[in-house]
């Protein structure tokens, strides 16, 4: 009885260490799975007009319109909707525009995309070269 029960007390001593140490390890794959922020590299007219119709999917309004550099100095960019001017046809100040909204150039496995985060959204880009944002 008493060989059976340090029998048990030493596989659950092995058990344990191989469980203590799967987690880092799975950890570690999940990480590199996970979507990068990227930077545009030499955006072309084709690669602006593909974000642009991205943009529109996934807004499902007409295309904005964008810079011709969009996501070369960074992986954000915020569009503003709402009216410019008013009703007297002078310029508004901002105060009775919406929040702007927020897309995500990110890279997933080898796939470069669009992300937006309110509703999930992840709209491959073809016509676009991305490389990951690296932190300074």
């Amino acid at each position: 009885m008493l060989r059976s029960t340090r029998s048990r007390r030493a596989t659950a001593i092995r058990l344990c260490a191989c469980l203590g140490l799967t987690p880092p390890i799975l950890g570690c794959e999940a990480m590199s799975r996970e979507p990068v922020e990227a930077l545009s590299t030499k955006t072309t007219p084709e690669a602006v007009t593909e974000v642009q119709a991205a943009i529109a999917q996934i807004q499902g309004t007409p295309a904005p319109r964008i810079a011709s550099n969009v996501f070369e100095s960074s992986p954000h960019l915020l569009i503003e909707k709402g009216r410019v001017k008013g009703k007297d046809n002078v310029l508004l100040d901002g105060s009775y525009t919406d929040f702007p909204d927020q897309y995500t150039l990110q890279i997933r496995g080898t796939t470069c995309g669009l992300f937006y985060a309110k509703t999930d959204q992840f709209v491959p880009l073809t016509a676009l070269n991305c490389e990951p944002v690296t932190k300074r």
